[in-house]
């Protein structure tokens, strides 16, 4: 039940930030000293569905992103592999986004992102009578994006290696795989 509730509220928020409004933060600095490409007015919002492959395993889901050329942006992914006793994660991350090449509709990106992950997950437990109980466990993940990302006018495909650091978990105990973004631009 719990599972069904965060998932629709996630999904009702993604909704809401899809037509978000966008803040000048180039306006904000008190010597408005920041590069010419790093502005809200060249940010680059997108709504995605997306694939995740892991050895062992796929995630899907649906991600938020916002890009902003040469400066800091943001994103969010609601993804989960929906087995019965299987993950969902609501991951909030800062991304960097390179502008490689800008040319009329085309534009190539380069993005590093790195953040926090909230995950649910059924985990097995043996009672006291030797029968398997499944309880709900809140987890506190991490995880590192870096992908390319292309527009054409309002749509936007990206694409890249993903680390997912269950617990913070780096090294042998964490799943790293790709992950494949389709977008449009509201």
């Amino acid at each position: 039940m719990r599972k069904a509730f965060l998932t629709v509220l996630m999904v009702v928020a993604t909704i809401f930030s899809a037509n978000a409004e966008k803040i000048n933060f180039a306006s904000l600095a008190p010597n408005k000293t920041q590069g010419t490409n790093a502005s809200a007015d060249n940010m680059i919002s997108a709504f995605n569905l997306v694939f995740y492959s892991f050895d062992g395993g796929e995630n899907y889901g649906i991600s938020d992103y916002f890009l902003n050329p040469n400066g800091f942006g943001g994103e969010f992914n609601i993804r989960g592999n929906f087995e019965s006793h299987g993950n969902y994660n609501f991951d909030l991350a800062l991304n960097y986004t390179f502008e490689i090449t800008k040319k009329d509709d085309l534009g190539l990106y380069l993005v590093l992102a790195a953040g926090p992950s909230l995950r649910l997950q059924d985990e097995a437990e043996i009672n006291s009578k030797g029968k398997i109980e499944w309880n709900e466990k809140v987890k506190f993940d991490g995880i590192i994006n870096p992908r390319l990302s292309v527009t054409y006018k309002n749509f936007m495909l990206s694409g890249g290696f993903f680390y997912w650091a269950p617990e913070f978990k780096f090294g042998d105990d964490a799943a790293t795989g790709f992950n494949i973004a389709l977008g449009y631009s509201f």
